[in-house]
């Protein structure tokens, strides 16, 4: 009776979809050849733009997801292109045209593109980088890194370099905020860790951004509201995370880089959530908890 039922709706789905594709056809805006191979017709109007610093973005989400060497040569070729029409832009040769760069009169994001394009144009992947970049405290360094990848972080919406750091004598990975690089030039050295399983682990691990020891976590969620189809999703796209289900408590697993990053997404469950494991995560929840008490406290006491 299941698979009848599944059969059927996969039927539906066919009909519906050949529906949509006859329309399209009728349309002229798709055209079958004589192998029944189907064509988009080279007179379709354009009836969208997209600006191209949303289009790098959504490129850079795309290049976080997938890590594989076909995409990362085709999508480093479209960010070229982009470079290449935006730096024509930015120079003056042609008109300038908002509906297609939506940035480009901001000097701080021409000399984050300006950064980014000295980046794409070196052999990073191959050779050792040297860079200057601005430290938190302001004061810029230079150092010469292994690109290990360089990926894009949804919740923050910015780039980073995952890379080998070379500092008194030793090899260190570190995390370089692409906001933060001055200036990057090749070196002669050779670059051994691009995109290594090495590297590729670390990416696993990271639970937004770090590249500090992986943890394994345990986490206690009480089954109510949305939380079962929130942690769903979030385990899908986690290599190392499990989740055991039972009638009123969900029970989430994990191996994790950046405890500080976990314990901000915690913070949103509130009393939903409890920390089994690490100690250092549940102290970190519990000294959160208390300057949240203490601020209160404050406001209270002036306010009474």
């Amino acid at each position: 009776m299941y698979k009848e039922a599944k059969n059927s709706e996969t039927d539906k789905r066919r009909k519906m979809l050949q529906e949509d594709i006859n329309k399209l056809v009728r349309k002229k805006i798709l055209s079958i050849d004589s192998n029944g191979v189907f064509h988009l017709s080279l007179d379709v109007p354009i009836t969208r733009k997209i600006k191209n610093d949303i289009l790098l973005r959504t490129i850079y989400k795309i290049r976080a997801k997938c890590q594989g060497e076909a995409y990362q040569l085709i999508l480093e070729n479209i960010i070229k292109k982009m470079i290449a029409d935006y730096t024509y832009k930015l120079e003056g040769t042609v008109e300038n045209d908002n509906t297609e760069m939506l940035l480009y009169e901001n000097k701080n994001n021409k000399r984050y593109y300006d950064v980014l394009s000295s980046i794409m144009n070196i052999d990073y992947a191959n050779k050792k980088t040297e860079i200057d970049y601005r430290t938190r405290r302001g004061e810029v360094i230079k150092r010469k890194v292994s690109v290990g990848t360089i990926i894009f972080a949804c919740e923050r919406d910015k780039m980073y370099i995952i890379a080998s750091e070379e500092y008194n004598g030793a090899d260190n990975m570190t995390v370089i905020d692409m906001e933060s690089i001055e200036s990057a030039t090749e070196s002669e050295d050779i670059n051994y860790i691009y995109q290594s399983d090495e590297v590729q682990k670390i990416i696993d691990e990271m639970f937004i951004v770090s590249v500090d020891n992986a943890e394994n976590i345990e986490v206690e969620f009480k089954d109510c509201f949305n939380i079962k189809e929130r942690l769903e999703k979030m385990a899908a796209n986690r290599k190392f995370a499990k989740l055991d289900i039972s009638e009123d408590k969900i029970v989430y697993r994990d191996t994790v880089r950046g405890l500080s990053d976990v314990a901000r997404y915690l913070r949103g469950f509130g009393r939903s959530c409890k920390v089994n494991k690490p100690e250092k995560l549940k102290q970190m929840m519990i000294e959160s908890n208390d300057k949240v008490i203490e601020m209160y406290e404050e406001y209270l006491n002036k306010n009474t």
